[in-house]
């Protein structure tokens, strides 16, 4: 069990299964590296995202549609989203093709960023690209952005292995790194905040699109020794799929892996802009332990990211990030189409 190594070692075998996460995908199909983190005031933010067949870009999207085997190494992306008081500050969307790609022992890179393993277990994402501002970004402008995240994780992984979040084991995920001490030094533009963070993969053999419908997530932290993370997905052939971890960082491994669980209602419907909604709140299982997205941090045609709260009937226990997914807009040709002004390609 990963717990149970030293701090070199965990780092070596973490290194080992996100190298064979990276070879376990097919044409068509994407492996990606998650990364948050909520400063401790609540009032600033990040996410970053390193892909290998990037699920969001059009050109990958098209090339399948052709019936191409298109490699997803050809479709790389790093996005990293900078949000303070309730909004983005900073909003990178740029895509690679093969030669901008490094994946070593101890080492992901995509293009100038990467992400580098530390000695004693921790993760630290250099960040070195520039952002996409809507029409410029089709031929390469925006301002820079440099700076680095240092990770350094507070609990033992999840499980120790692969999830299946579809049937088939078509889609699957994994959590490294549960729980993290997560320190944001940004140089540009000027934004630095520490707090508690979060870290995981997910790998597919074939589209996001062609699978799913909608897609909920959330992770929070409601106390120092303790994960709570909620999954649902509503698949495109009508079935319903969900997941949760609860999980304290001392108990042994069957009580700190991911469970199958029945899906619980979700909330009305609320609106969030751009002619999206989503449900004013989701659950898992027996529905006890419940999301409610309280603020919306990033509206976009397809998905919301948003800071929530996890709540136990009337007790609120935690705040934490989560998503919502909205996978029939995302297949719109129109939507799209628009995709390709919000993101920078290079080479």
């Amino acid at each position: 069990m990963l717990s149970n190594l030293n701090p070199k070692a965990r780092a070596r075998e973490l290194a080992r299964d996100d190298e064979r996460f990276a070879e376990a995908v097919a044409p068509g199909g994407y492996s990606w590296w998650y990364f948050d983190a909520l400063s401790d005031d609540g009032r600033r933010a990040f996410t970053a995202i390193f892909f290998i067949g990037s699920v969001f870009s059009p050109d990958y999207a098209k090339r399948l549609r052709r019936g191409e085997q298109a490699p997803p190494q050809d479709h790389l992306a790093v996005n990293l989203a900078l949000y303070e008081g309730g909004r983005p500050v900073s909003w990178v969307r740029s895509e690679y093709g093969a030669g901008a790609l490094t994946c070593a022992d101890d080492d992901l890179a995509i293009g100038a960023s990467h992400v580098e393993r530390l000695p004693g277990g921790g993760l630290r994402l250099h960040i070195h690209d520039r952002t996409a501002p809507f029409m410029a970004s089709l031929v390469g402008v925006g301002g820079g952005v440099d700076g680095t995240i240092e990770i350094e994780p507070s609990a033992p992984p999840i499980g120790g292995a692969e999830l299946a979040i579809s049937g088939g084991h078509k889609h699957r995920w994994r959590v490294p790194v549960p729980r993290a001490r997560v320190k944001v030094r940004v140089r540009r533009p000027d934004f630095s905040f520490e707090g508690w963070g979060y870290h995981d993969a997910n790998c597919g053999d074939g589209r996001l699109e062609s699978t799913f419908s909608r897609w909920s997530w959330a992770r929070f932290h409601p106390e120092r020794d303790r994960t709570v993370i909620l999954y649902s997905v509503r698949g495109r052939d009508g079935t319903a799929r969900a997941m949760v971890v609860d999980a304290k960082d001392g108990a042994a491994q069957p009580d700190r892996e991911a469970r199958a669980v029945g899906p619980a209602p979700d909330g009305a419907p609320r609106p969030a802009g751009w002619g999206m909604t989503l449900p004013a709140s989701f659950a898992v299982g027996d529905g006890r332990l419940r999301c409610q997205p309280d603020r919306l941090i990033d509206v976009a045609p397809f998905y919301v990211r948003y800071v929530g709260a996890l709540t136990d009937g009337p007790k609120v226990l935690a705040t934490g990030m989560g998503e919502y997914l909205d996978l029939d807009r995302f297949r719109s040709p129109a939507l799209q189409f628009l995709l390709r002004f919000k993101t920078r390609r290079v080479g």
